[in-house]
């Protein structure tokens, strides 16, 4: 559902999510792996963490670069952060991740400052105000072109795959 500002609020009915097993997300990133060559992979978290775990695993496994959207927030062991390149958040996410509020792109950057640590690179949106990241090496802000929001379901998923895209032809965060 949408509210007049365009903000969502979205409904889950997990049924294939919850079908999948470790051993084929497993077995499946191997196959696609040597099949293909891929090198990147997306994850998020509107699965089991043990699915989720095992995709970030076995793409870091065959060298697969690894964008992890934390999206549903929910806690993760440290040892599966540390191979995201980049970890995805927006500010609720970071929020969680970090224990205190995430408001706006000045908090988004101290939160980039914090998290840079915890991943090899790192990105949290700021919806209108667009996005802070860090690559280890450097860090920044992006600002959002204002467009007038109509529904933002699916903007991070889109967001994500834009930089995934831009990643696997080659750019910098």
């Amino acid at each position: 559902s949408v509210d007049a500002s365009g903000e969502n609020s979205i409904t889950v009915v997990p049924g294939t999510n919850f079908a999948l097993t470790s051993d084929r997300v497993r077995r499946t990133i191997s196959r696609v792996a040597d099949e293909t060559g891929a090198a990147i992979i997306i994850a998020q978290a509107e699965v089991l963490p043990e699915i989720f775990g095992a995709a970030i695993g076995a793409a870091d496994a065959v060298g697969a670069r690894v964008i992890f959207n934390l999206a549903p927030f929910q806690p993760v062991a440290a040892d599966l952060l540390a191979v995201c390149d980049p970890l995805v958040v927006n500010e609720a996410e970071a929020s969680g991740l970090l224990g205190w509020p995430v408001r706006g792109a000045a908090d988004a950057a101290r939160a980039v400052a914090e998290l840079r640590d915890r991943s090899r690179s790192v990105v949290v949106t700021v919806g209108a105000e667009g996005a802070c990241w860090s690559d280890g090496r450097s860090a920044g802000h992006v600002a959002a072109d204002a467009v007038p929001a109509v529904d933002t379901t699916g903007a991070g998923d889109a967001f994500v795959g834009a930089v995934a895209v831009e990643l696997a032809r080659g750019g910098t965060l």
